[in-house]
C-alpha cells in the first residue's frame, strides 16, 4: 500500500512538473523605453513600472490602456497620428531541475503580440520581428499563436525572466499583447499542435470551392442572382478565415494590409447575405440591402484610406450595430419564408388540432422545406456571430466560432440551392416531357404512343448488350438493334418470339433450365424484385451458345405489365488467374432458383483447371444433384408425382404448393464445398428421408435410365459420368461429389 502511494505521488509530481506555466499566473511588469539592463532581472516596486496584476482568467495588456506617464491616449475619431515608440514588458517563471534536464523541447506560446516585437529570455534574444527605419516603422507585423522554441541554454533553475520589447503607437489598440490569452511555456510539439490550423484551411478550401462553384452556376443561369450572391459571400467568408490565420502571413508580410482584408471581408459578409435572401425569398434585393450594402462598402473604402485608429474606430461601430440587420434578415426568413411553409404543412397535416401536430408540422418544417433548411443554418451562424460579436467588444478573448456557424449555414444553403436548381431542372424535364407527349399526341393514339416512348427510353439501340422489353408471357415486344442484328429478329415480327426460345442447354438438362428460368420470371412479376441471372442464350442453331449476365426488371406502363430486361455477355474473370482455393458452406432454401445461383457459386472458379464445356458438365451434374435433394429429399416428391406434374405441365405451381406446406417449407439443403488446384469437393445434405440409392449407382440403373429416355430421374446417373468418386451415407440424404483435375486440365 505504501508503495502504490509513492509511485501515484511521484507521478502527480512528474505530471506537476511537466505541466504548462500559465504566464498569466503571474504579474507583469510594463514601462515606456527599453534597456538590456531590464531584461535579466524583474524590477522592483515603486521604480516607475506598471504592475499588471495575475488574472487566473486571463488579461489583454494594450499599451494605451495602461497608466504609462508620456503617452497619448487614443481619443475616439481622433485623427491624430502619434509617432512609434518603444515599451518593455517583463515577467517570470520558475523552471525546476527536472525540467531543465526534461529530452523535450520547450517551447512559449503567445496568444498575440504588436506591433513590432522582439522577446527575450533571461537576456537571449528568441525571436524578433522588427522593421524599422529612420525612427519609422516600415512595415507592421502583429501576430497572434505564436510559438517559440526555447534553447534549453538560455533556461536555468529556478526563477527565470521574460522580456519583450514592443514597438508601436502608443494610442493603436494593437500595440501590446490585445488577446487574453493563451500565454503560456510547455512542451513545444504540444503547443505546436493546439496551434494548428488544419480545419481553418479545411474551411478555407471548402467556402472557396463553394463559392467558385456558385459563381459558375450564376453564368450558366443568369436569372438566379442569388447564385452570385452566394457565391461571392462564401468568397468572402474565404477570406475573412485567412485573415485571421497565421497563413495570410507568409502570404502578404504586412499586417497593415492583412488587417484592411479582415475589415473589408468582414463588412460586407452580412450584406451579402442579405442579398442572397432577399434574391431566394423575394427574386429581388429590397431597398434596405441597397442602403446596407451601401454602407458597407463606403465602410471599406474608409478602410483603406484612412489611418489604423480611425479604422478600429469603424469596426467598433459596425459591431455595436451589427446585430440589427443580423436579426432583421432573421425575421424575414422567419416571416416570409419559415412560417408560409409552416402554414402549408400544418394544414395538410390530417391530425386533429392538438400539441403533438404542431409539433409534428415544426419539425417537417425544419426538416424538409427550403425554409427550414436555412432557418436551421442561419440560426446557428446568428448564435455563433453574436457571440463573436460580444467577445470582441467586451472581452478580445480571441474567440472564433463564426468560422463554424457559417459552415452550418454554408451547409444548408448548399443543400438548399442544389435541391433547387434539380427541382427547377427536373420540373423543366417535366414541362418539356409534357410538351413533347402532347405534340406526338396529336399524330398518333395517345397510348401507343406514351408506351412506345417508355420503351425507347430505356431501350439503347447502339449498345453492345442486349436490351429488350417482355410481356406478361415472356414474349419479346422490343429489342435493340445489337439483340436484332444477333439473334436475326425481324422488326415488325418481333412478338412471334418468346424469350425462352433462346435459352440454351444439354438435351438431358433442357427442361429443368426452362423450368428454372420460367421460375424467375415467374418470382419477378409476382413480387416485382429485380432478378439477375446467368443464363446460357443461343443465337441461332449454326452459332455457338454464349453465357450471359441477364437483368430484369418489372415496369408499369399505363397500366400495363412489362419486363425490361438486359443481356450482358460474360467476359473473362481478371481475378481468376490469382485463384487458389476456397472453402464454403452455405444452408439454401427449397427453390429451384436457389438450386442454380448455387450452382454458378460453385463452378465460377473451376473454370481456371477445367475447359469450359467440362465446367458446364459439372455445373449441370451438381445442380440435378441439389434439385434432387430439393425436390426428392425435403420435399418428398416422388418419382411419379414429378411425372404426373410435368405430364399436366404444372410442375412449377405443384413445387409452390409443396413448399408452402408447414411440414416442408422451413427445411435446409446445407451444401459445403471446397475447391484448389488438385480438385473439387462438394458435400450436399437434405433434411428428407433419404433412398435406396445403390440401386441408381449401379451399372443397370444407369443402362435403365439411358435406354428408356425418361423425362427426369437421370441426375445420380450423369453425375456418375462426370465426378471421380460419388460416396452417400447411410441414410441416403448427404452426397460427397470428388471431381479430380487432370494437369493437362490445370496446364491449359
Amino acid at each position: 500500500m505504501k508503495k502504490a502511494l509513492v509511485a501515484a505521488t511521484l507521478l502527480l509530481i512528474s505530471v506537476s512538473a511537466h505541466a504548462a506555466v500559465d504566464l498569466n499566473n503571474n504579474a507583469i511588469y510594463a514601462k515606456k523605453g527599453f534597456s538590456e539592463s531590464w531584461l535579466t532581472v524583474l524590477p522592483p516596486e515603486g521604480s516607475g513600472w506598471v504592475k499588471i496584476p495575475a488574472a487566473r482568467e486571463g488579461r489583454r495588456i494594450h499599451i494605451c490602456d495602461l497608466p504609462i506617464q508620456g503617452i497619448p491616449h487614443h481619443q475616439f475619431f481622433s485623427f491624430t497620428k502619434y509617432r512609434p515608440e518603444e515599451f518593455t514588458l517583463v515577467t517570470d517563471f520558475e523552471m525546476t531541475r527536472q525540467d531543465l534536464t526534461d529530452a523535450q523541447q520547450p517551447g512559449i506560446k503567445l496568444a498575440s503580440i504588436g506591433i513590432n516585437w522582439e522577446v527575450f529570455i533571461n537576456g537571449h534574444s528568441i525571436r524578433r520581428q522588427i522593421y524599422m527605419s529612420g525612427g519609422k516603422i516600415t512595415r507592421d507585423k502583429y501576430s497572434f499563436n505564436v510559438v517559440i522554441p526555447l534553447d534549453m541554454r538560455h533556461l536555468k533553475e529556478g526563477k527565470n525572466i521574460l522580456a519583450m520589447k514592443i514597438i508601436g503607437d502608443p494610442s493603436f489598440k494593437l500595440t501590446g499583447l490585445y488577446r487574453k490569452g493563451p500565454y503560456k511555456i510547455g512542451d513545444f510539439d504540444t503547443l505546436l499542435k493546439e496551434s494548428s490550423e488544419t480545419i481553418d484551411f479545411i474551411l478555407i478550401s471548402l467556402y472557396l470551392t463553394m463559392g467558385i462553384y456558385f459563381i459558375y452556376l450564376y453564368f450558366t443561369r443568369s436569372e438566379s442572382r442569388f447564385y452570385l450572391f452566394y457565391g461571392i459571400f462564401s468568397c468572402v467568408l474565404c477570406m475573412y478565415i485567412l485573415s485571421r490565420s497565421t497563413m495570410i502571413g507568409e502570404i502578404i508580410p504586412d499586417s497593415m494590409y492583412v488587417r484592411m482584408i479582415e475589415h473589408i471581408s468582414l463588412y460586407m459578409t452580412i450584406p451579402l447575405l442579405g442579398m442572397m435572401l432577399d434574391y431566394f425569398l423575394f427574386s429581388k434585393a429590397s431597398l434596405f440591402s441597397q442602403i446596407y450594402i451601401s454602407l458597407c462598402t463606403l465602410l471599406s473604402l474608409a478602410d483603406i484610406i484612412l489611418s489604423q485608429n480611425i479604422s478600429d474606430d469603424l469596426l467598433f461601430i459596425w459591431q455595436v450595430f451589427a446585430p440589427v440587420p443580423m436579426v432583421l434578415y432573421f425575421y424575414r426568413l422567419l416571416r416570409h419564408g419559415f412560417m408560409i411553409d409552416y402554414c402549408r404543412i400544418h394544414l395538410n397535416n390530417t391530425m386533429p388540432a392538438s400539441t403533438a401536430k404542431s409539433l409534428m408540422s415544426l419539425q417537417a418544417t425544419l426538416l424538409k422545406s427550403f425554409s427550414g433548411n436555412i432557418v436551421l443554418g442561419a440560426a446557428a451562424a446568428l448564435i455563433c456571430a453574436s457571440i463573436d460579436l460580444t467577445d470582441a467588444v467586451f472581452f478580445s478573448s480571441g474567440t472564433f466560432l463564426t468560422r463554424y456557424g457559417f459552415l452550418v449555414f454554408i451547409i444548408s444553403i448548399a443543400l438548399v440551392l442544389s435541391n433547387r436548381f434539380t427541382s427547377m431542372h427536373r420540373q423543366t424535364e417535366i414541362l418539356n416531357d409534357g410538351l413533347q407527349s402532347t405534340i406526338n399526341t396529336m399524330r398518333e393514339a395517345n397510348y401507343r404512343l406514351a408506351l412506345s416512348e417508355e420503351k425507347y427510353r430505356f431501350l439503347i439501340d447502339y449498345s453492345a448488350d442486349f436490351i429488350f422489353m417482355l410481356n406478361e408471357q415472356g414474349f419479346i415486344t422490343n429489342a435493340s438493334n445489337a439483340m436484332i442484328r444477333e439473334f436475326v429478329l425481324k422488326t415488325d415480327s418481333l412478338q412471334n418470339h418468346s424469350f425462352f426460345d433462346f435459352i440454351h442447354a444439354e438435351d438431358p438438362a433442357r427442361p429443368m433450365e426452362l423450368d428454372i428460368a420460367k421460375a424467375q420470371f415467374e418470382e419477378l412479376l409476382q413480387s416485382g424484385k429485380p432478378v439477375k441471372v446467368k443464363i446460357k442464350l443461343q443465337a441461332s442453331n449454326r452459332s455457338e451458345p454464349k453465357d450471359f449476365n441477364i437483368h430484369l426488371e418489372r415496369v408499369v406502363i399505363e397500366g400495363n405489365i412489362q419486363i425490361m430486361g438486359k443481356a450482358t455477355h460474360i467476359v473473362e474473370d481478371t481475378m481468376l488467374s490469382f485463384f487458389r482455393s476456397e472453402r464454403q458452406i452455405y444452408s439454401i432454401n427449397n427453390y429451384l432458383i436457389s438450386s442454380e445461383q448455387m450452382t454458378q457459386r460453385i463452378v465460377r472458379n473451376a473454370t481456371k483447371y477445367l475447359p469450359s464445356h467440362e465446367t458446364d458438365m459439372l455445373r449441370v451434374a451438381i445442380r440435378e444433384i441439389l434439385i434432387n435433394a430439393i425436390e426428392h429429399g425435403n420435399l418428398n416428391i416422388t418419382y411419379d408425382e414429378k411425372t404426373a406434374a410435368m405430364a399436366e405441365n404444372r410442375y412449377l405451381e405443384f413445387i409452390k404448393e409443396r413448399q408452402n406446406k408447414p411440414a416442408y417449407r422451413d427445411k435446409k439443403v446445407t451444401v459445403e464445398y471446397m475447391i484448389n488446384e488438385e480438385k473439387l469437393v462438394c458435400k450436399i445434405t437434405d433434411e428428407g428421408q433419404g433412398f435406396d440409392y445403390t440401386a441408381m449407382l449401379s451399372d443397370e440403373g444407369t443402362q435403365e435410365a439411358n435406354s428408356e429416355m425418361l423425362p427426369h430421374g437421370r441426375g445420380i446417373t450423369m453425375t456418375r459420368q462426370i465426378f471421380d468418386e460419388i460416396t452417400y451415407n447411410r441414410k441416403g440424404n448427404q452426397v460427397l461429389l470428388v471431381k479430380r483435375f487432370k494437369k493437362s486440365s490445370f496446364s491449359s
